[in-house]
């Protein structure tokens, strides 16, 4: 048990320092080449098969020689070089390894890697392929957003925020995220919502399922617009996320 604590941790912060070029969605040449040693990457990820409504079998082979190998298996997100996957152990499978990837959602594209640890601690991963779920997409937590009328500290031509900072144009705004009916509330640690990648924590605690959860903010801007990308988390007491499709709001100053 202490080991796999410690692989665990290991490879967190291994996903973590692979995600680092985020904002171009992994190495920039992944999508360009498939042939894994260009990059110097001893790891061959096959296509995803056996792929159904809520799960896929992920084969892949290893070319390391070199190192002692301690573990191995899949990693799983709903975005690209995701820092928060669904991970899976993988199991020998003739001259590779067999991982049985479950738990998905239906009509969903999901990003994976395989990866291995070595006895150095060392964690090295594949390049990255995407599948999607059979089915029809059923989102577990969906989300909306829309202006509101509010107080707004207002003095001398500037709007002023709680650190008593002068703003041109201040906006208040409403977010809703909605949880679907059949969700179990036994499964869930938390769910919050991201703003432009930033995770803001609305609930750790049930009733979850068939609720709807509200956020009212006030965001402030020189420019006279903000835009915002928005999407709800759910997460997972075994550590995945779900997340729902990206909202995208504009808030614009009226002319």
């Amino acid at each position: 048990m202490a080991l796999m604590k410690k692989l665990f941790v290991i490879l967190s912060a291994a996903l973590c320092l692979a995600s680092c070029g985020k904002a171009s969605k992994g190495y920039m040449f992944d999508k360009l080449y498939e042939d894994p040693s260009l990059f110097g990457i001893q790891m061959v990820l096959d296509a995803p098969s056996a792929i159904t409504e809520t799960g896929a079998v992920i084969t892949f082979s290893i070319t390391d020689r070199e190192s002692s190998i301690v573990s191995y298996g899949v990693v799983v997100g709903e975005e690209s070089y995701s820092q928060h996957p669904a991970i899976f152990d993988a199991s020998e499978d003739g001259a590779g390894y067999k991982a049985e990837v479950s738990g998905l959602r239906a009509g969903t594209q999901y990003y994976v890697r395989s990866y291995y640890v070595t006895e150095a601690g060392d964690v090295k991963f594949s390049l990255e392929k995407t599948f999607t779920t059979k089915g029809t997409k059923i989102n577990l937590i969906s989300i909306t957003a829309e202006p509101f009328e509010a107080y707004l500290n207002y003095e001398g031509g500037y709007y002023i925020d709680g650190s008593g900072n002068k703003f041109k144009y201040a906006f208040a705004w409403k977010l809703t995220l909605t949880l679907a009916p059949d969700l179990d509330d036994s499964e869930i640690e938390e769910v919050g919502f991201e703003r432009n990648d930033n995770y803001y924590p609305l609930q750790n605690y049930p009733p979850y399922a068939g609720t709807s959860l509200v956020y009212k903010g006030i965001v402030y801007s020189e420019s006279g617009e903000v835009k915002m990308d928005l999407r709800g988390r759910i997460t997972f007491k075994d550590g995945h996320y779900s997340y729902s499709d990206v909202y995208k709001f504009v808030l614009k100053a009226a002319e």
